[in-house]
């Protein structure tokens, strides 16, 4: 108890005020709207987040987040309990050991980025934890305790498989290791009995994905899909708008993958951390073989999570991913350090050091505290945060009815963020190119916005949008566009800049052509926008793929002039990035050709 108030003091204290970028705005949209998030869907998720909204705190982001802050805090509260269930805990000193780890588990950089803003990686951990705790202590299937825990960490892990399947697929090679090892010598019938009831319950559980078509008939809102049949659920499932990332794993480096994933893990523990972890896993072996196979068997599915496909470093959902690494990792060093200690005790001469590891420990959770103010690593979002920055300068000065036309994902999920749960703008409509390319968008717009349907008359494969019917749009209304590689040579023609976005005119002169409009305006918001930025490094970098589009479409339209205002604002962001570099230095020597 006093593991989870610490924990969860210092998530509150640090929590994002409203939305954060990435994820977080779509799932406290469709949190909101009981609608379906990206896939799988998330349904888990979803419904239980959804009763936190019903607390009288906050705004309504701020009760989704609590919710993964409140799961978060409870991983790290079962760090004690854990180990005193596997018999890890001889004396009363003991659990005061995996105390400390667990405030230092719960404060790592992996759990505070994904539990102070809305994400599913707390819910995945928290359920993993408590699947490997249910099943590592199971002993004998004919009691019926035991049978009801292998009934409860069957419903468990099909909860898992309704928030996150596949981390939790790749949880279960070490869990059917402790389902054959943590049981006294039964007939093999009994044991296929056990199995055969355990799936059967993780089955029962999959039905929740009947959520999916209860959303898609009720056709709720934000949706990524209305999903009125088998096929549209089995679409959702299995995650196929993403199944890009497997087509990286042929070309995978796993020497880089494995050298990233361990300077990930090393940023939670430090390397002497882990160095002790591996000396905590050798005396588990030693003392107990089953758990320590246990526990590696899941710190290595866990990991190759990662390592088998490529990924960022630098994006904060990569550390949702490790965040049950960490959690296995955490509870290994603590028991080596436990054992370290118990050690010393027994000498006379060592006995004063006994309580040598928990200095150690304190002093491995200050490391792990100071570490998150070095610049360009803060994950305090109580001060870094922008997403409404970015919505206020795309919706904010809007006309009445205006078409609103993204192309980026997290642009998308603000704009759901600000017209559902904070009502803002309504009157908007927003068309999100990017995502038309699955084919079922349209009928979502059209049965929302009748009158956009002669835009959407072009092909939904290639994002494409009827360019005559924008231009009668935009004689009539506003049209903001978000700079993107996907707008065609003709729309980059006939946008003007101002600002973080690009307005989309009809032709104002006799011979087609735009007015040549001063970019000083531009300019100038831009560098107020910079300033006004914080130094979180995923901010800076949606503000810097803003900049860097709007500069190459500028180019693409032959507006040289322009283009280098918004290259320059790119390096004022970027100095170093290689690619802003080539694109400025082309663009100077195109001006000097001129």
């Amino acid at each position: 108890m006093i593991v989870f108030i610490i924990v969860m003091l210092h998530y509150v204290i640090q929590a994002a005020p409203t939305t954060y970028l990435l994820d977080s705005s779509e799932l406290v949209a469709t949190t909101y709207g009981l609608g379906i998030s990206h896939p799988p869907g998330h349904p888990s998720y979803t419904l239980l987040s959804h009763l936190f909204t019903y607390l009288p705190i906050g705004n309504f982001a701020m009760r989704v987040q609590l919710f993964g802050a409140f799961i978060a805090a409870l991983t790290a509260a079962l760090v004690p309990i854990f180990a005193c269930k596997l018999g890890w805990c001889r004396s009363k000193l003991d659990p005061i050991f995996f105390a400390f780890m667990g405030v230092a588990i719960g404060i790592s950089d992996a759990f505070v980025i994904q539990s102070i803003r809305a994400e599913v990686y707390t819910l995945h951990t928290f359920i993993g934890v408590l699947a490997l705790l249910l099943m590592m202590t199971f002993q004998d299937p004919q009691k019926k305790t035991e049978l009801r825990r292998i009934f409860l960490a069957a419903v468990v892990l099909g909860i898992g498989l309704l928030n996150h399947h596949y981390l939790t697929i790749f949880l279960m090679p070490a869990l059917a290791f402790a389902m054959l090892v943590f049981r006294k010598k039964e007939p093999l019938s009994s044991t296929i009995h056990t199995l055969f009831i355990g799936v059967f319950f993780g089955i029962i559980t999959l039905f929740g994905y009947s959520y999916l078509l209860a959303s898609g008939f009720a056709q709720h809102t934000p949706p990524w899909l209305w999903p009125s049949n088998l096929e549209d659920v089995f679409w959702m499932v299995s995650a196929q708008a993403f199944q890009k990332t497997a087509e990286n794993a042929a070309h995978m480096d796993p020497i880089a993958g494995i050298l990233k994933a361990l300077a990930i893990l090393a940023e939670q523990f430090s390397i002497f951390g882990l160095l002790f972890a591996i000396i905590g896993f050798f005396l588990l072996f030693r003392r107990n073989f089953r758990q320590g196979m246990t526990l590696f068997l899941a710190l290595i599915f866990n990991l190759l999570t990662q390592i088998l496909f490529e990924f960022d470093p630098m994006n904060p959902d990569v550390l949702g991913y490790f965040m049950t690494s960490v959690w296995i990792i955490g509870i290994v060093l603590a028991f080596g350090m436990k054992e370290f200690s118990h050690l010393l005790s027994k000498n006379s001469a060592t006995m004063r050091l006994t309580w040598s590891p928990v200095l150690i420990l304190f002093g491995m959770i200050l490391v792990s505290w100071l570490q998150r103010e070095i610049p360009d690593r803060p994950r305090n979002l109580r001060d870094y945060w922008d997403s409404e920055l970015f919505m206020d300068s795309a919706l904010i000065d809007l006309a009445p009815e205006s078409l609103w036309i993204t192309s980026y994902f997290e642009t998308a999920f603000n704009t759901w963020h600000a017209q559902g749960p904070e009502d803002r703008r309504p009157d908007v409509t927003h068309i999100h190119r990017s995502f038309r390319t699955y084919g079922y968008l349209d009928e979502i717009l059209l049965k929302n916005h009748p009158e956009i349907a002669d835009i959407l008359d072009a092909p939904a494969q290639n994002a494409s949008l009827n360019q005559s019917a924008l231009l009668s749009w935009a004689a009539i209304h506003e049209v903001r566009m978000e700079a993107d590689r996907l707008i065609s040579d003709e729309e980059a023609s006939q946008c003007i800049g101002t600002g973080l976005y690009l307005r989309f005119v009809a032709p104002t002169l006799p011979n087609g052509e735009l007015p040549n409009y001063l970019m000083q305006y531009q300019n100038n918001r831009y560098q107020h926008t910079t300033q006004l930025l914080s130094d979180d490094l995923q901010t800076r970098r949606n503000l810097l793929w803003s900049s860097f589009n709007i500069a190459e479409l500028f180019c693409r339209a032959q507006r040289w002039q322009q283009c280098k205002t918004m290259i320059d604002i790119s390096l004022l962001l970027a100095p170093n990035d290689p690619d802003v570099q080539a694109f400025a230095e082309s663009i100077n020597e195109k001006l000097e050709e001129q």
